[in-house]
């Protein structure tokens, strides 16, 4: 049973003029620690790396919108973790989905929360052009009673 939709849209101008103004500040106020390391890691053009973020920020972002936390939770972008979808972080096989796609990582407040809702899988969609990522998540819960 879907539990919430969220979608976002984000640009690479706008990833970049931040990345540029707050520098590492602003990769540690919005990735997790793994996802910080598969960015440096990735021996792309910058450009690259700036499309990049602006799909992890875009995902983060509609990840956050479909799981619809209370205001005054203290968990943020950084406890969404995504580095296992990035394909250089090496994952175990019990976290990958039957699907064989890389689980989405959550912690601290917003798995506390994931749990307490009962969402389990996050589907995601994404469309982009030069300069900008729409995302779509869609948060399903785990278990669907028929007659309920």
């Amino acid at each position: 049973m879907i539990y919430g939709i969220g979608i976002d849209c984000h640009t690479a101008g706008e990833t970049e003029r931040s990345w540029r103004r707050f520098g590492d500040q602003y990769l540690r106020r919005g990735l997790a620690p793994a996802e910080i390391a598969a960015i440096a890691w990735r021996a792309e053009p910058a450009e690259h790396q700036i499309r990049l973020l602006t799909s992890l920020f875009a995902t983060k972002e509609a990840i956050y919108k479909a799981l619809r936390p209370p205001t005054g939770l203290t968990g943020g972008w950084p406890e969404i973790d995504l580095a296992a979808r990035l394909g250089q972080v090496p994952q175990p096989a019990d976290q990958r989905m039957a699907s064989g796609g890389a689980e989405i990582g959550t912690t601290g407040d917003i798995d506390r929360w994931r749990q307490g809702i009962g969402v389990g899988d996050i589907h995601l969609s994404f469309t982009n052009t030069d300069d900008v990522v729409v995302a779509m998540a869609i948060a399903e819960t785990l278990a669907f009673e028929k007659g309920r």
